[in-house]
């Protein structure tokens, strides 16, 4: 009997471990809080996974309505799953805010403020333009990338949304390759067929 018991137990234990779920794949996410629009985030998401031959997916909203970015912060690092290796967050605060990304590198979470990028009447291709921009920015500095010199990158410093519409909608090569190795190191999957994939 008791060589029965452990015969039972052991098939237990082995069919325990057969039909456990493979884990998730590591990601990228692009979401949302508050009314921001679910093609925007669709498309800002896709264009990061165009652009830089990464694995960026769209998440669920996480919040109807948030009242701060601090609050938005506060609520992505809750919710973020450990396989998601970045939370890009568009929002629309209910207070107003200048801010126009907010970074949390420790927690893998970066903001963006859509409502800061709507001011002074813009039109909608300039704005749609902007959230690109701002989405390679959110998953490049989570990624530990620094500042790019050249001013046809998106990670070029700028200080005025003027100067955030002269610049490049996605990365110069130089820092496209440093992206993608630094991606490697957090075991992302990249697109190896895209013809944006630098590391061949």
């Amino acid at each position: 009997r008791m060589k029965q018991h452990l015969l039972v137990a052991m098939m237990c234990v082995a069919l325990g471990l057969t039909s456990r779920a493979e884990p998730a794949p590591r990601s990228l996410v692009v979401t949302s809080m508050g009314p921001v629009s679910t093609q925007a985030v669709a498309h800002v998401a896709g264009w990061a996974r165009t652009n830089l031959a990464l694995p960026v997916i769209v998440g669920a909203p996480l919040a109807e309505q948030v009242k701060t970015i601090e609050e938005a912060i506060a609520l992505g690092t809750q919710k973020r799953p450990p396989q998601q290796v970045g939370l890009v967050i568009l929002i629309q605060p209910q207070e107003t805010s200048s801010a126009h990304v907010v970074l949390r590198p420790e927690h893998g979470v970066a903001i963006i403020n859509v409502a800061a990028m709507q001011v002074d009447g813009a039109a909608a291709a300039t704005v749609q333009a902007r959230l690109e921009r701002q989405v390679i920015r959110g998953i490049c500095m989570l990624m530990g990338l620094e500042s790019s010199p050249n001013p046809f990158s998106a990670m070029a410093v700028y200080s005025s949304l003027a100067e955030l519409d002269s610049i490049g909608r996605n990365l110069d090569p130089p820092w496209l390759v440093r992206l993608q190795k630094a991606a490697l190191e957090k075991w992302l999957e990249l697109d190896r067929e895209n013809p944006l994939y630098m590391l061949n």
